[in-house]
């Protein structure tokens, strides 16, 4: 109900006197319009320039892909190569320490008529490390034929094994502690 009148002041008209003196902001940049209205660039999309350079790049990751599949297949090849090497080293060693503990176990046994029990130990001993190197080599072969995702993964399935183990170790030592200040009457 109550209306408060609000009275005009006097505005001077409009002029473009106040335009010319804030004239020293640069006019924008005008080249891609420019550009964008010139007959190359309408030609750029046209469906012939489109079709042709849809085709380039499909040619081009054809290519990148290919160097790329051979670069891989050349690198796995000379780990496998250099593995292979190893693994044939490592057999003919065992193989060879085979053969010495075979000889060393007639010759005990020439001797006394049977080896000594160490040396049943040790041939054991022999064997399991034998195997367990072997068991190591075919993991690492294996590793290496994974993609690099299924490697990712299995990193990340390792690392969450192995910090469960210490958070384990931590709990067991606590507990060991507190049991311990248990049985001390603290």
């Amino acid at each position: 109900k109550m209306v408060r009148k609000i009275e005009t002041e006097d505005i001077p008209p409009l002029d473009r006197s106040c335009l010319k003196a804030e004239s020293s902001v640069p006019p924008p940049d005008q080249s891609k319009v420019r550009f964008n209205a010139s007959s190359e660039a309408l030609s750029h999309f046209r469906p012939e320039t489109k079709r042709s350079r849809l085709q380039n790049s499909s040619s081009c990751r054809a290519l990148r892909a290919q160097h790329a599949k051979s670069s891989k297949s050349s690198i796995l090849e000379d780990a496998q190569s250099q593995w292979a090497s190893a693994l044939a080293r490592k057999m003919q060693q065992g193989e060879q320490s085979r053969i010495w503990r075979s000889s060393h176990l007639k010759l005990m046994a020439a001797g006394t008529g049977e080896p000594c029990p160490s040396d049943h130990i040790r041939l054991w001993f022999v064997t399991m490390c034998c195997a367990r190197f072997l068991e190591n080599m075919n993991k690492v072969v294996q590793v290496s034929k994974m993609d690099s995702t299924t490697q990712l993964h299995r990193q990340q399935a390792l690392w969450t094994r192995m910090q469960i183990r210490k958070k384990r170790t931590a709990a067991k030592c606590i507990l060991g502690c507190m049991q311990g200040w248990k049985v001390a009457g603290r």
